[in-house]
């Protein structure tokens, strides 16, 4: 388990140090991030107040299947590409990345589906509908 951000809360630092497979990383330079979503089984992504997160998208595309917690705008970016779990119950998140290494069709459903959907979200497509938006307001 890798767990990858500037800042961890203290009881997961002390989860961390008691769990030989956890390892707190840090600032992770974006080539290595998108590595280590290719190397990874799933990624655990639990916000309770996105509005657009970039790490979803960026997983899809490289082929990491998504467990993740409804009730944001998440839903909304990955629709069927992720796993949704309660935000509040680990245990559920659990079962849901044992249930991806367990099912490898699902796996595979995940994987497809979230290259489909990261496809819909590239830069040039997001500048062409700006740059529409804005001249239909002008």
């Amino acid at each position: 388990v890798c767990v990858a951000g500037s800042q961890h809360e203290p009881t997961l630092q002390r989860s961390a140090e008691s769990l030989p497979n956890m390892d707190l990383l840090g600032y992770v330079p974006a080539e290595r991030l998108a590595r280590l979503m290719r190397q990874a089984l799933a990624l655990y992504y639990p916000p309770t107040y996105e509005t657009f997160g970039i790490v979803g998208p960026e997983a899809l595309a490289a082929g990491c299947p998504i467990v993740t917690c409804g009730g944001t705008a998440v839903p909304e970016i990955l629709g069927d590409s992720a796993v949704y779990v309660p935000p509040d119950d680990p245990g559920a998140a659990a079962d849901a990345v044992q249930s991806i290494a367990d099912d490898s069709g699902l796996l595979s459903r995940l994987i497809m589906r979230g290259r489909e959907r990261a496809a819909g979200y590239r830069w040039n497509q997001c500048v062409n509908r700006v740059a529409a938006a804005l001249e239909r307001h002008s």
